[in-house]
């Protein structure tokens, strides 16, 4: 919960270490990345908020009430989708398109009965942000997450390192599942940490 209380203090853009930066990020307004469009499913891995936003207040609060400290992702992607569909948050996905200025007190949506205490009329604030489409930074589901690590096969022609992922503006390659994974000469994750961190390849280099 350190990384919503970090950006809830102090404002601005977190991003876990497994995330490799491809484009700039100029400009843009509160959001959240989301790991599935169709589920509506949030991943807090990548997110970006003003400081002292109230969502992120939530956040805090819901994990400190249902902390579950057994079940992988309950306390970070999970609990703030949960209070992201309490709070009747619109979470219809939004493309890089409409990133810059793209919020102005988003209206709250209902999908969970709200209650006395927390009405939804009253939670426009919190859902001051828009649920960016999942290929901006998820676009290599983590069940396949490991191809990235794999050369070309025999007499494979890989594309330009410019045409990879063209809509995305970082991949997540979810350490969590691929950290026993070699990175092979040619295989994206190479071709990718080469172009956009080329510092760290050469300090660290790569490849064996």
């Amino acid at each position: 919960m350190s990384r919503v209380a970090l950006v809830y203090k102090f404002g601005g853009l977190y991003s876990d270490m497994d995330v490799i930066a491809l484009r700039p990020l100029v400009g843009a307004t509160n959001f959240i990345a989301l790991e599935y469009d169709e589920s509506g499913n949030l991943n807090h891995a990548i997110h970006r908020m003003r400081r002292h936003h109230p969502m992120l207040l939530r956040v805090m609060k819901h994990v400190a009430a249902n902390y579950n400290g057994k079940a992988w992702a309950a306390n970070g992607p999970t609990a703030m989708s949960d209070v992201a569909r309490l709070l009747g948050c619109d979470l219809k996905p939004v493309g890089l398109d409409r990133l810059v200025n793209a919020t102005h007190n988003r209206t709250s949506q209902p999908i969970q009965p709200c209650n006395a205490t927390n009405p939804c009329s009253n939670q426009t604030e919190e859902c001051d942000w828009v649920a960016l489409r999942s290929n901006a930074f998820m676009a290599v589901h983590y069940d396949v997450a490991y191809k990235l690590f794999l050369g070309p096969e025999k007499n494979e022609t890989s594309p330009p390192i410019q045409t990879l992922y063209p809509d995305s503006l970082g991949l997540h390659f979810f350490n969590y599942m691929t950290r026993d994974k070699e990175v092979q000469s040619g295989s994206h994750m190479h071709r990718l940490a080469s172009e956009f961190c080329p510092v760290v390849v050469k300090k660290h280099p790569l490849l064996t």
